[in-house]
């Protein structure tokens, strides 16, 4: 039997918040009932949840419980796409919850398990050191399935006579895969297991901080030596909008390339650049302009200084405040002068990036 895949990944520091790893950007109606349903379980629902949670068990991640609001929505989306698409795949992406869907053919109808199982066996292809999925693959299903944060599911599957199909689906609330809130899953547990994919003790590790009024839409990238530096290695304003970078984010990573514009027939050291031509994702945004640490960006760093990692914002009577994404990056030796990388961790050193950066001094320009 071939089973296709999907994954809805739900992003939530967008828009407009970057209230830590608990933001409002997705709407879910149904309030968390964290008292086990007292009505019996169909065969079905027993075994969507005993397979997700066997999946959560395994990496120290608190069981899911069943809901009937969520698996009574999914029951009548499978339904209308049995009855209206042909089992096809539904749209989700403007969902209230996280989801899962799968496909499958080949004349027997796929069971709860199969389906599930599908998903968890994603793990196998995310590379944890960099936040990447082998090709043909989608990792973010099995994030879902064992996101700690996630407390209710409810699932519905539907066959198709006409293709031998089974079309599966999944809500889960609240959603997963929230950036930088792997800074919470990884306990000692999922350490363990996937100890190999760790970053070594002898890594060069920098702080790499975005921030954004409240009352603005212009980021700025700061990189500093560790979280009290008190002179970041380099400060930018970026051509990248609290809009935009929330819609890149959607897509699970962000990968910024930054090229130098320097006309000087001396060779400066990389990150002194005053200008930089901005990529995100392969799409051109505009020029980067290094600028000096100003008074307010001081207090901003001061402010800062005892925070290694997180998402929040810092009150401003002044300006209304400001937001702030704050993490680690691993700097990775790319064995040249011309060009830098640093690509985000968590305080944990497990699991992986969701933003890259790299800096790059051109030749040809």
């Amino acid at each position: 039997m071939a089973l296709a895949l999907v994954a809805l990944v739900v992003v939530s520091i967008c828009p407009g918040s970057f209230h830590g790893v608990s933001a409002v950007s997705v709407s879910v109606t149904a309030t968390p009932n964290i008292n086990p349903s007292p009505a019996p379980l169909s065969t079905a629902a027993r075994e969507f949840l005993e397979s997700h949670n066997q999946a959560r068990a395994q990496v120290g991640v608190a069981p899911l419980i069943w809901s009937e609001n969520l698996a009574n929505a999914t029951s009548r989306l499978v339904r209308y796409q049995r009855i209206n698409k042909g089992c096809e795949f539904a749209n989700l992406t403007s969902g209230k919850y996280g989801a899962n869907q799968s496909w499958g053919s080949g004349g027997v109808a796929v069971t709860p398990r199969m389906a599930v199982d599908s998903w968890v066996n994603e793990k196998n292809y995310y590379n944890h050191s960099d936040n990447s999925c082998e090709p043909n693959h989608m990792c973010g299903v099995y994030t879902q399935v064992v996101w700690r944060k996630s407390l209710e599911l409810g699932c519905g599957q539907a066959f198709c006579n006409k293709d031998q199909a089974t079309l599966t689906i999944c809500f889960y609330n609240p959603p997963g895969n929230y950036i930088m809130d792997f800074f919470s899953q990884c306990n000692q547990a999922c350490h363990n297991i996937f100890t190999s994919q760790c970053l070594p003790d002898t890594a060069t590790t920098f702080t790499g901080t975005i921030i954004c009024p409240v009352n603005g839409e212009q980021l700025r990238l700061c990189i500093q030596e560790d979280s009290s530096s008190s002179s970041p290695l380099i400060l930018l304003d970026i051509p990248l909008s609290t809009s935009s970078f929330c819609s890149l984010i959607r897509y699970g990573t962000i990968r910024m390339v930054l090229e130098c514009m320097s006309e000087s027939k001396e060779k400066l050291p990389l990150l002194s650049m005053p200008k930089w031509v901005m990529y995100c994702n392969g799409q051109k945004m505009g020029f980067a302009k290094r600028r000096e640490v100003s008074q307010k960006d001081a207090w901003l760093l001061e402010m800062l200084r005892s925070v290694s990692a997180g998402a929040g914002v810092l009150p401003d009577k002044d300006s209304g405040g400001y937001k702030y994404l704050r993490g680690q990056f691993e700097q990775v030796a790319t064995g040249s002068d011309n060009s830098e990388a640093y690509h985000l961790i968590d305080p944990s050193r497990c699991f992986g990036q969701d933003l890259s950066v790299f800096f790059l001094r051109s030749t040809t320009m």
